[in-house]
């Protein structure tokens, strides 16, 4: 009997074959095939055959395509011999054939499921969980899909609940041949209803190609609003494949979110229709009266386009066009004009294909908005009287995952400082802004209306910004201006407005060209990763001529005192009589009321102080540009609300600066009258200083802004206060709210040990003893006792004592680093200074561990003074290594060392330290950093890191694996010189 037999390769009508030679086939074999599931006993096979003798491969025929079949062999040993039993069957089937045109499929065979994957020679070939169905009635999800089949009860569709968007699922259609049609064409009707459709696209190739022609046929977007609307027809010209064996594919492009559900129903290949409709019929550049309409040129269009535009809901079939237009072949593209403003229209396309041929079947129709009229500049948005409504005319754009927000007044959200809005706009109410939540999307985009601005010289673009990440990041804010033709960026910004409160951005757009109607657009992009505190807003949109002398822009508090306020602005270029300063009572109506101070600021200047108030007193500031005779002054500011200080009054900034082991700095701003100076004082944290004796403490000179308080203890915390004495009429202001700081570990001289005896059993390392847990996240530093928590990894205990310091890689992904920071050591009586410590390093998941150092005066560590990579131990009752790491360089200087250990991909990589030393070298430290490279059959490389003292050189030695050094001969040994 044939042994081994297999199946090599199946086409649609043919198998291929192989087996073991048997040699006393002098006669062959004999092959049948059955039907899958017959008895050879007692049925018929479908087709038989001999294979020569001799032969171990051949191929069986007379099958027919997409058929299940059973292969049996008998060997034919001649006359004497005879013939064996049949071999085991070899299951099989024959692969789909190639249709020929017309070719027809309603997917009413399919079965339904939400798992397909082939049927009917179809096949589901998307790569992710996004993928092709089959279903009957409405999809699964709400919102999206239709409501049934167009014809039977099946049909195929894309379910969106799955996937991420632009994941593609790809439906791959049998071979179809077209030898037999004049003019092929594809045509399939559609349903693609939901708001987060994405991209329907055909894609076509011959059978003797291996890549897809992408496109040939592409739709975008929903096209159904209900699931009840009827399906849509599509044709598709496959002129250029015509006389071929073809293969095609829908491939569906998911949209960002669920309510995206493609569905396809009744696919057809046959001669094409006479005149075929255009495709790729889109929308462009509405405007108020226009829009500019393009479509892909139709080939057999030899008398050119007929557009029509429909008013919203008219029959294109029975009413009349409110506009049409009519282009010659090879024009892909016009502009109708004469549309109402704001109004809602459908546009329709159809090919005319000359006499013989005639007219198209209309395309389907794209709906489109107008624009409202042109507002006529100067043009102003305070979004005070819309509520939580877009003001009329505004649009969003771009995105449809997310819109703009108006809120009047602002509920809680994190614009400004979580919701408090620091500064003021010419309105104060309401407000457009940007919810920095998730979905982080970009492009999103709030259009202004059409504005006139052909009576304007100088265009100028003024508004309110306000952007406050709260510590966190920042999102992409821009700002661009359509001048007619095309969309022009003119502000961008990624960083807090001023202090994180309103700032007044304003833009003279006089390098721009203006042909018509210009439009604003204010675009938010969420490149900020997962953040979500800058929701960014915006308030009081004008566009106006340029005035000739601008007002101040970003007008900023530095301080304020008990009879003035120092400020701060940006400069005006050309306020050549500098700036006017106005100081009102609060709530005071400039136009009516008199100031209670007023002064100028010189050109030129941008900070100045505004006096001649009262203590405890609140106030609205103002000022004027004064641009000279020829350009006037500007118009006044917005207020400036500020209260004066008490008559003396603490500094408004007070620190605690250059903290060292003894001592501290003491620093704030200034208070003009502090005749008699200031009272500082220094407690031990905790202190209540109504009754308890400072540690130190003194007095600075009126004019001073800093001192340095001597006399504290190292590693300590303390707290500072400062009092304000403005002298026997003002008297002393109160004293400070506390000042909280540490003082440094004082420099350890040498030789310097710890053995982490000191240090409490602890799975939160912060400081101890002077070091300090430094790592980022959740990797860090631990100090254990016995062993780690974790099996397979880690020491079973302390080298001596009881504890020791150790990485836990339960916490952290593969990357982070741990880092432990060793307390400053004073190097400068050691000859040849060196650090040891204990390492135990047993786990597979280890990765690396590295010292670090730096001198006291460098802000940088020399990194990768040692690395040792991998499991270093193979249990952990292994004997902890001891390793010296020579530091001679840094002989004479202060130096701080730390540990830092990179984690591996598992969390059996706990890394442990012990008796961490440094003193004197030994006299001739052992070489690290030796690795292996450049193996051949016989020979290696070994490198090392240097030693400052290996004046004659270095032995190496190879044993065979698992020498003993001690005992055994090295297979080769030798020496270098001094490297």
């Amino acid at each position: 009997m044939p042994t081994n037999v297999a199946l090599d390769a199946v086409q649609s009508q043919t198998a291929d074959f192989v087996w073991d030679n048997v040699a006393q086939a002098t006669n062959g074999y004999i092959w049948e095939v059955y039907n899958a599931g017959d008895d050879p006993a007692v049925d018929t096979p479908v087709s038989t055959g001999i294979f020569a003798s001799g032969t171990t491969q051949g191929v069986a025929d007379g099958l027919l395509p997409e058929t299940d079949y059973d292969f049996y062999m008998i060997s034919d040993c001649g006359a004497t011999d005879g013939q064996s039993v049949r071999s085991q069957p070899v299951a099989f089937s024959t692969l789909c054939g190639v249709f020929t045109a017309p070719y027809f499929n309603d997917f009413e065979t399919f079965p339904v499921t939400t798992n397909l994957t082939e049927e009917d020679c179809w096949i589901e070939d998307s790569s992710g969980s996004f993928g092709w169905d089959v279903g009957t009635g409405g999809t699964t999800s709400s919102n999206t899909g239709p409501s049934g089949a167009l014809s039977g009860n099946n049909y195929v569709f894309t379910e969106a609940s799955s996937g991420t968007q632009g994941d593609e699922a790809i439906l791959l259609s049998p071979l179809v041949d077209l030898s037999t049609l004049a003019e092929p064409a594809l045509s399939f009707w559609y349903h693609m209803y939901g708001a987060e459709i994405g991209t329907l696209a055909v894609d076509v190739k011959t059978s003797t190609s291996a890549n897809f022609d992408l496109d040939v046929f592409t739709l975008s977007g929903e096209q159904q609003t209900a699931g009840t609307d009827p399906w849509i027809q599509q044709f598709v010209d496959l002129s250029t494949y015509a006389g071929e064996t073809i293969q095609f594919r829908f491939r569906v492009t998911r949209g960002d979110d669920f309510e995206g559900d493609v569905a396809i129903e009744d696919v057809l290949i046959d001669e094409a229709l006479p005149c075929f409709t255009p495709t790729g019929l889109s929308v462009v550049n509405v405007g108020n009266d226009s829009v500019n309409i393009s479509w892909d040129d139709t080939p057999s269009a030899i008398d050119g386009y007929e557009i029509l535009v429909f008013a919203d809901g008219d029959d294109p079939d029975t009413d009349t066009p409110f506009a049409t237009a009519n282009e010659p072949a090879g024009v892909t593209s016009t502009t109708i004009t004469g549309l109402t403003e704001l109004t809602t229209y459908q546009v329709y396309i159809l090919s005319d294909c000359g006499a013989v041929d005639g007219q198209s079947l209309l395309s389907n129709g794209i709906t489109f908005t107008t624009l409202c009229d042109p507002f006529v500049a100067p043009f102003v948005e305070d979004f005070n009287t819309n509520g939580t409504n877009i003001p009329s005319c505004w649009e969003q754009a771009g995105n449809t995952s997310k819109d703009w927000l108006f809120t009047n007044p602002l509920s809680s959200s994190h614009v400004g400082d979580s919701g408090t809005l620091g500064g003021s706009t010419a309105s104060d109410g309401g407000l457009a802004w940007v919810d920095d939540s998730s979905p982080h999307v970009l492009n999103t985009r709030l259009h202004s209306p059409l504005i006139d601005v052909s009576s304007l010289s100088v265009p100028f673009l003024s508004f309110y910004l306000i952007s406050n990440n709260e510590g966190f990041s920042n999102v992409d804010f821009r700002v661009e201006v359509w001048d007619g033709v095309a969309w022009n960026e003119v502000f961008f910004s990624n960083s807090n407005t001023f202090n994180g409160e309103w700032e007044e951005i304003q833009i003279e757009l006089s390098t721009l060209t203006f042909t018509g109607n210009a439009q604003i657009a204010f675009i938010v992009d969420e490149n900020n990763g997962t953040d979500f505190y800058d929701d960014v807003a915006i308030d009081d949109v004008r566009l106006e001529e340029a005035p000739a002398c601008p007002k101040p822009g970003n007008i900023a508090i530095i301080d304020v005192f008990f009879d003035s306020l120092e400020v701060s602005w940006n400069s005006v270029s050309n306020a050549s009589n500098g700036y006017i300063w106005e100081v009102y009572n609060a709530g005071d109506d400039p136009a009516v009321d008199t100031p209670v101070s007023t002064g100028t600021f010189a050109s030129g200047t941008t900070q100045g102080v505004a006096d001649g108030l009262l203590p405890e007193t609140d106030y609205d500031f103002y000022m004027i540009s004064d641009c000279g005779a020829t350009d006037g002054q500007s118009v006044l500011t917005n207020p400036i609300t500020f209260t004066t200080t008490e008559l003396c009054s603490l500094p408004s900034t007070f620190e605690v600066t250059n903290v060292l082991p003894d001592s501290a700095e003491l620093t704030w701003t200034p208070i003009p009258n502090a005749i008699n100076g200031y009272l500082w004082a220094i407690f031990n944290a905790g202190d209540d200083p109504a009754t308890a004796t400072p540690v130190v403490s003194g007095t600075a000179a009126s004019g001073d802004t800093s001192v340095i308080a001597t006399g504290l203890t190292d590693n300590s915390d303390y707290e500072a206060y400062i009092t304000t004495d403005c002298g026997p009429s003002d008297g002393q202001s109160v004293q400070s709210q506390p000042v909280a700081f540490s003082t440094l570990c004082t420099v350890f001289t040498v030789p310097y040990f710890n053995d982490f005896e000191a240090f409490p059993v602890t799975t939160n390392l912060t400081e101890e003893d002077c070091w300090i847990e430094d790592s980022s996240g959740s990797f860090g530093w631990d100090v254990g006792t016995g062993g780690t928590t974790s099996t397979n990894t880690g020491p079973s205990g302390a080298l001596s004592g009881n504890n020791y310091v150790f990485t836990e890689a339960s916490s952290g992904t593969q990357g982070d680093e741990a880092i432990l920071l060793s307390p400053l050591v004073d190097l400068s009586t050691l000859t040849q200074p060196a650090l040891s410590f204990w390492y135990h390093m047993y786990g597979a998941d280890m990765d690396t561990l590295a010292v670090d150092v730096k001198i006291s005066t460098s802000a940088n560590f020399d990194l990768d003074v040692f690395t040792l990579s991998g499991e270093q131990q193979t249990a952990e009752t292994d004997s902890w290594i001891q390793q010296f790491v020579d530091l001679s360089t840094y002989a004479g200087e202060t130096i701080q060392f730390r540990f830092r250990v990179t984690r591996g991909n598992g969390f059996t990589g706990d890394l442990a330290i012990e008796d961490v030393l440094i003193d004197e070298a030994p006299s001739c430290l052992t070489p690290t950093g030796l690795t292996v490279s450049n193996i051949t059959e016989t020979t290696a490389d070994l490198s090392w890191s240097v030693i400052g003292n290996a004046t004659s050189g270095y032995n190496w030695f190879v044993f065979n694996a698992g020498d003993d050094p001690d005992v055994d001969t090295p297979v080769a040994s030798g020496s270098t010189a001094e490297v």
